[in-house]
Parts: C-alpha cells; structure tokens; sequence
C-alpha cells in the first residue's frame, strides 16, 4: 500500500498527563502514553471508542473500549469501500442496456422506431451523475439515434428498476433527512435505475419569480417565500413530504438567482422525463411516445427478444468508491451497498458485509442498516473497523481502498481544511453527538499504523471533539 507524503508534523507538547489504559500491562510508548492523556482529558464529556495497531504485523498496540457497540456515522462505508472490493473487484463495472422490441419504418424524414423500449437499471450510481467527469448517457444515446437516421419513437419506453427492491430509505434515517434537510446528500433514495444522483436542479429568484426545475416535471414546487433585496444570506425553507412529489419553499429569495439541489421522489420518472428531453433536444419526435415504470405494466417484458440498441458502462468500481469515501457522498454508499445483495435488497447487502466481516473475526456488536451511516440504528466496533483496515492494507485491491480514504489537502474531500503536512489517509465521520475518523498513517519514525476513533454520546461543541481526534493523530504521527 503506497502512502502520500506530505511533511511530517512536529511532535505536540500536550497539557494532559494523565497516563490512560492501555492494551497491555505497560505503555509500549511515550506517543501512545499521550494518546491515552489525549483521551482521558476528554473522557468525561465523551464516549471512545479506539483501536491503534501495527498495520504491517497486525499487533495491537492501544485500545479503548474495542469491543463497545458504537454509531460509526460515515465510518460505515469503510465497511461497504472493503466489502465491496473485495466481492466485486475494483474493475467491476455497471452496465446500463437501452433496449428495443418492435419495428423500424424508414421514411422520407427519416427513420420511425415503434414498440417497446425500455432503460433497464442495474444499480449504477455514476449514470447522468456530476461527481464524474463523463458525458450524459442519454445526450449520448439520443444523439447517436439521430445520427442513425431516427426521427421519431412511438410506443412505450419502460424505466426497469427491478434489480433493487421497492424500498427507497434505509431503515434509522432521521425524517429531517427527507422532509427539510433535504439536499444533494440527504434523503436521496436508492434506485437501480438512477440518473444525476436522483437530484432536480431547483431554481429560484431572481426575485418573486416562479421556481423552475430541471429536467422539468421532475418536482412540483409550491411558492411560500418573500422577496428580499438583501446580498447576505439566502434564508429559504424546505418542506418536502415524501411521495408527493411537492416541495414547499418558504423563507427569503435574493435579487440574484439561486439554485439548490433537491432529491426526487421517483428517480424511475426523472430517468424517464430526462431521455425523452434529451431525445427532443436531439430532433426527435417522442409525442407518441409514453414513459412507464415497469411496475406499472401488467406483465414485465421478456427482454431475451429484445435488441440492444446501446449499453452504457460505468467507470470502474474502484473510482465509484473513490468518490464515495473521499467526497463522503452517501448516495454512492447506498447504491453500492444494495448492488451487494443478489435481490437488491437491504437484507441482502447486509448479509453480503456481515459474511465478509465474519471471514476477518467476531461479528458481535455489528449491527448494520445501510451503507452511508446515516442510519442510527448502525452499530460497530472498533475492533471490527480495525480488523477490515488491516485486511485491506494487505489485500489485493489495497490500492483501490486507500484512495477511498481522504487525506489532507486533497480538494473536494472530507480532510481538506484537516491535518495538514500529517501523512494520513482517514474516513471522516459525522452525526448529531457522533464524530468518528479512521484509517492509516506514518509514523515520523517511518512505522505504517492503522487507527480508529470512534466518538459517540457527546453534548460539548463536535469542534471540541475533532480537536481531540486531530490531535491524537497528531501524536501518533509524531511517535
């Protein structure tokens, strides 16, 4: 495994000196006699949970409450980047078909195809998606339609989104996630035919203006704000009620305009209205052309008699993964998460990381709900975080799985603005009274150390306990 190296940081002259307990009768030590001193100046106010180990021999070298059951927040998807690889590979690749059923008429404008076609989704997070640099799949498909001469479609396009079950939300999200927090992280829903990250681009201002939304149709927007003419701060409302497919705006809009991104409710319609906008745009005819869920169909299509018009394949699931751990983006935890389950089930997933967890020890006090974190009926030790870093560091997709982890400096990423000049590689973590941070780092002495920080159940200030999280690593870089 190959770490960066930025600089070393200095060694941290600590006020604390207590000595705090450790995993053998000694200290081995003097940087994890600070570690423990770090902890205990703080363990009043919170609980931790951690594991410091040699990431080359596997020995343990501190631990604090290993085997406690705790909330790990975005520390899950080190759990889900793991399983993942290691099931999957990290040249996995989704492979989205646009497929067709019926016949081609050539005409003097053109070529008219009339059946059924339908976009059959296998789960693939990056399709239409912004957190990677690629082309828009349906733009491609609609242009490379009209260059084959088609001027028109007629019959029925069916979204297929049946290799996931018909459960959007995983089971412990917090209802503020899907009602007013809503935003291009929270309450996404898991679909296997997705597009743009199930996102609709909500456009407000300026001024008293009617909201417009793209792709269109996509959400319905009800108008509750007042116009302001003040340049500070935005104070818009959210009210989105799950199903509906209404989001109610209240609060302030500026002179300038303002654009927020907003999950949908049915990501099967966004995919739907999205290639048939595309496909107008091209020069297309889609008047006589209906989009269906495949739900809604009385039988599903038997695609075996089906052509396969176009097939879009994703970028490998290496860099999927990069995306999710780096930019913590949940909504590639959670399609990543259900790809793992052979009926796309939460179930499923869960006894896909479970079986993987088990071939690397005690799965006791593992409790596992989705793939993001979010959920806060998640449980995990520290010492079955740490068992998968040290798996992973010696596994063949150990290359892959450390650039799912952030490092300091690294733009768009969770320790950005974190650590600076440490040589760390660490997933972040972070919910209402849980902040977590875990991975590998160097040691100034040059000894490579696998490390976890769990902390749960606290009330003083989350800076207060991510200054306590930097500056143990901080020591521990310094040993």
């Amino acid at each position: 495994m190959v770490f960066l190296s930025p600089r070393l940081a200095l060694p941290l002259v600590l006020v604390a000196l207590v000595v705090g307990m450790f995993a053998g009768a000694d200290p081995p030590n003097p940087s994890l006699t600070r570690v423990a001193a770090v902890l205990d100046s703080s363990e009043s106010a919170v609980l931790w949970g951690v594991v410091v180990a040699d990431a080359k021999t596997g020995e343990v070298l501190f631990e604090r409450n290993p085997l406690r059951p705790l909330l790990p927040a975005s520390n899950q998807k080190i759990l889900v980047a793991a399983t993942a690889l290691d099931r999957l590979g990290g040249a996995f690749r989704y492979r989205t078909p646009l497929l067709f059923s019926g016949v081609t008429e050539a005409g003097p404008d053109g070529t008219t195809l009339r059946g059924t076609f339908a976009i059959v989704g296998m789960g693939d997070p990056s399709f239409g998606s912004s957190e990677v640099d690629a082309p828009d799949p349906f733009a491609t498909w609609a242009e490379m339609l009209r260059a084959r001469g088609v001027t028109r479609m007629e019959g029925t396009l069916v979204g297929d989104d049946d290799r996931f079950d018909d459960y959007p939300y995983a089971e412990g999200w917090d209802m503020d996630y899907l009602t007013t927090q809503a935003d291009r992280y929270l309450g996404v829903p898991v679909s296997a035919l997705s597009y743009r990250d199930n996102l609709v681009t909500l456009k407000l201002g300026p001024g008293p203006t009617d909201a417009t939304t793209t792709p269109s149709g996509a959400m319905a927007v009800v108008r509750r704000d007042r116009f302001t003419d003040r340049t500070r701060g935005l104070g818009v409302g959210l009210r989105h009620l799950p199903g509906t497919g209404v989001v109610e705006i209240s609060g302030t809009v500026r002179t300038r305009e303002e654009d927020l991104e907003l999950p949908v409710d049915d990501p099967t319609r966004l995919a739907l209205a999205a290639f048939r906008q595309a496909l107008g745009a091209a020069g297309i005819d889609t008047t006589a052309l209906r989009g269906e869920d495949v739900d809604a169909l009385a039988e599903r299509p038997d695609y075996a008699g089906f052509d396969t018009v176009a097939v879009h394949v994703s970028p490998p699931l290496a860099d999927l993964v990069a995306v999710m751990g780096t930019r913590s983006n949940n909504f590639y935890a959670e399609q990543i998460y259900r790809t793992l389950s052979p009926g796309g089930d939460a179930r499923g997933s869960r006894l896909a990381v479970r079986a993987f967890l088990h071939e690397q020890g005690d799965t006791t006090g593992v409790a596992l709900f989705d793939g993001s974190g979010l959920s806060r009926k998640n449980l995990v030790t520290p010492r079955a975080l740490s068992a998968t870093l040290l798996r992973m560091f010696r596994h063949p997709e150990a290359d892959a799985f450390l650039r799912a982890l952030p490092y300091p400096g690294l733009r768009g990423g969770t320790l950005e603005y974190r650590l600076e000049g440490v040589p760390v590689r660490a997933k972040t973590g972070t919910l209402t009274h849980t902040r977590a941070l875990s991975g590998y780092l160097r040691t100034a002495s040059g000894r490579d150390l696998v490390f976890v920080v769990l902390a749960n159940h606290f009330t003083v200030r989350e800076s207060q306990v991510v200054a306590v999280m930097d500056r143990l690593v901080r020591v521990l870089a310094a040993g």
